[in-house]
């Protein structure tokens, strides 16, 4: 696995986990902390200039 599919892959787990705890309709505040955690992550690393084939849309539709 290339480092670019690795990076690629730890998104998609935190796309995940914002899904997860976006259908809870009550949130503890730990899990609001992990959903803005999840939430920072992917839009650092939206700012990565290293993507040229992968889609980014899952991680442009986890932040909304």
């Amino acid at each position: 696995m290339t480092e670019i599919e690795l990076q690629y892959s730890y998104c998609m787990q935190s796309i995940n986990k914002i899904a997860e705890l976006k259908a809870n309709p009550i949130l503890s505040e730990d899990d609001q902390i992990d959903l803005e955690a999840n939430v920072d992550y992917l839009q650092q690393m939206l700012a990565k200039d290293f993507w040229i084939t992968k889609d980014l849309t899952p991680l442009r539709e986890a932040i909304k």
